[in-house]
């Protein structure tokens, strides 16, 4: 099996959804492991949405990993693997990707790409955790998605999967490893500068307030905001957001 940035990497042709392959497997992989599928036939996003998987157009890619750190640790783990795609897209000239909290990618204001974080039950102190990629690279112009999407073959970057898994994968071990050493808090920076909602009005769809100006990300990763109430801050899960001028 061929070895990237430090990940076995295996491809399948088609599965249900990426990260529930690894999940079902977990107690069988070693300590790092990645999957590539071509086809997902029930691709899973954040709070339980559909991920759109049409056969041989993105990038669908799951990661497997024994962490040295209990679940509770790990709130903010999806903002360091969403530093790790992000910058390694802007290093292929992709600049205009940036990051909308807690977990997509965006370039022009449209959906490139989502992250999904899961934990399996754990033995021990450490935590077995998948991270979900689904990256557009090539959208069927038939596709609907539900929402505004942008693929990278519309940014002018039409990039092969095996060529951009050589780049991504040794990025996000990085990331991941400085993440598990340091946590979140030095990391937060490098979010900022990627920051697609920074300073931007934001529309929140839980909660008693209803429009708030994000002001960045705390240390364990969530979301700082503030309204005409003060300053407050969100963990994922507990809301999501879009811009106030999005309609």
């Amino acid at each position: 099996m061929k070895q990237v940035g430090g990940w076995p990497l295996e491809w399948q042709a088609v599965c249900d959804s990426s990260n529930s392959e690894l999940l079902r497997r977990s107690e069988r992989l070693p300590d790092r492991y990645a999957l590539v599928v071509d086809a997902q036939t029930a691709g899973r996003g954040r709070q339980g949405r559909s991920w759109h998987s049409p056969p041989g157009a993105n990038l669908y890619l799951s990661l497997f990993a024994r962490l040295p750190l209990p679940a509770r640790a790990l709130g903010g783990l999806s903002l360091a693997v969403g530093i790790g795609v992000a910058e390694t897209l802007r290093g292929l000239g992709a600049e205009e990707v940036g990051l909308k909290w807690p977990n997509d990618l965006l370039a022009r204001g449209r959906k490139l790409g989502g992250i999904l974080i899961e934990i399996a039950p754990g033995r021990d102190a450490r935590s077995e955790v998948v991270m979900g990629l689904g990256l557009n690279l090539r959208l069927p112009a038939e596709l609907d998605v539900g929402q505004p999407a942008i693929d990278m073959a519309t940014l002018g970057h039409a990039l092969a999967r095996e060529a951009l898994l050589e780049r991504l994968l040794p990025a996000l071990g990085k990331v991941i490893d400085a993440f598990c050493v340091s946590g979140f808090a030095p990391l937060r920076p490098r979010w900022e500068a990627l920051d697609a909602l920074l300073g931007r009005v934001v529309r929140l769809s839980a909660g008693a307030r209803c429009e708030a100006r994000v002001l960045g990300v705390a240390d364990d990763g969530r979301l700082r905001l503030a309204d005409a109430g003060g300053e407050f801050c969100c963990a994922a899960g507990e809301v999501s957001l879009r811009p106030a001028d999005a309609g």
